[in-house]
């Protein structure tokens, strides 16, 4: 009876170990936002964004979200690599798209994100081709999720474009992206929060398949409405975030920062010449 007793206490012990005892087992379709990204990161080439050097976890990379020239400008000073642009904020400028985005496109030298409107394959080609016309090579095709996005992104993709399937609110359609080979993926965060889903864990699930099967998809987050969202999409792991200027200037404030610089203005005014 001892030897019984001694074996089921191992048992017990093995279990809570192994977390089986004292709580629910966790759902197949929610394991991916629980386990997290334990993963080592890959390298993930790209050939318009910056590459990645094997081995190495790379930065996030911070885009504008927006086609104002000024805007552009102030935004690279405050180290932008690029534009991104949907519909929305070429319209914000107020000029005919085709001027809209060639000033956008002068104001900075790096990567440009152009949103297509069309519904069908070959619309969305002719759009990409104009696009591409006043962008030149630095053009990434933004092509919202759809039933013919991925049709229309393999075509893109066979004509030399880089594309970044969009508009991703659900794990399901990342993982149909990401499977379609998609170079990038378009998380909405503010869009996502405000229909009660968590984009966060979301970006965690993608991160997590996208890393497990070695693929190139680099993740990029939109609708970033301020910097605790900026912040906690980078940690989630997204490869590059498009914030408005108001957050990313407000990205660089605290007020111990300010405090410390005054201080060493003060002090260093007591230094004699």
């Amino acid at each position: 009876m001892g030897g019984g007793l001694g074996g089921s206490v191992r048992n017990m012990k093995a279990l809570l170990q192994a977390g089986s005892i004292g709580r629910a087992p966790v759902p197949p379709e929610k394991r991916f936002f629980i386990s997290g990204d334990r993963s080592p990161w890959r390298a993930r080439r790209s050939t318009v964004m910056r590459d990645d050097r094997p081995g190495e976890r790379t930065p996030m990379d911070l885009y504008i979200a927006s086609a104002r020239p000024a805007v552009i400008r102030k935004a690279i000073e405050l180290g932008a690599v690029g534009v991104a642009t949907n519909p929305s904020v070429v319209a914000e400028v107020g000029l005919p798209w085709r001027e809209a985005l060639k000033e956008a496109a002068d104001a900075q030298d790096g990567p440009m994100l152009v949103q297509v409107v069309a519904n069908n394959v070959q619309g969305i080609l002719e759009e990409a081709a104009a696009f591409r016309a006043i962008v030149g090579d630095r053009l990434i095709v933004k092509v919202p999720m759809s039933p013919v996005a991925v049709a229309a992104m393999r075509r893109l993709q066979a004509d030399g474009f880089e594309v970044m399937i969009t508009t991703i609110v659900t794990l399901a359609q990342g993982l149909v992206a990401v499977q379609a080979g998609t170079d990038h993926l378009g998380i909405y965060v503010g869009r996502a929060e405000r229909a009660g889903i968590d984009p966060y864990g979301l970006i965690r699930g993608l991160r997590l398949v996208i890393d497990r099967r070695g693929a190139k998809t680099k993740i990029g987050v939109g609708s970033i409405n301020d910097v605790a969202s900026l912040v906690r999409s980078a940690l989630a792991g997204a490869d590059n975030a498009a914030p408005t200027l108001e957050v990313l200037a407000e990205a660089i404030k605290h007020t111990v920062t300010e405090q410390a610089l005054s201080r060493f203005e003060s002090d260093w005014r007591r230094i004699p010449a």
